[in-house]
């Protein structure tokens, strides 16, 4: 989990201090810096929080770990399911990295819930 954890923290970082490469990555064309913004909010803020929270949570004395990790899983989960869900809705059908984003986040929820199931069953 603490891989997990890192990556989500670095790819946020990345974000955060490339936008434009970020953008170009996601497939994203961005018309004004309040795309730029976005790009930083939910592409950098929110992957640095996932990673804090994934790191906070499996703290050896931090009981609640568990708990927390389990939740933290169903957020990948929901991007999953919005990502996939709207890609398959879009008018010009899924983008070429919408999937792989979508299988990505699917494992990432589920290695979450894993790391969550398995800490809880150990304490």
């Amino acid at each position: 989990m603490r891989i997990v954890s890192l990556l989500s923290t670095a790819f946020g970082v990345f974000a955060m201090v490339s936008p434009q490469e970020t953008a170009k990555f996601a497939e994203l064309a961005i018309g004004s810096g309040s795309g730029w913004s976005e790009i930083g909010a939910l592409y950098g803020g929110a992957s640095i929080a996932v990673g804090l929270i994934g790191f906070n949570a499996v703290r050896s004395k931090f009981h609640e770990g568990p708990v927390v990790l389990l939740n933290l899983s169903v957020f990948w989960f929901c991007l999953a399911l919005g990502r996939i869900v709207v890609a398959f809705t879009a008018p010009l059908g899924p983008g070429a990295n919408a999937m792989v984003f979508g299988v990505v986040e699917l494992l990432l929820g589920g290695v979450t819930f894993w790391a969550g199931w398995r800490l809880g069953y150990d304490r």
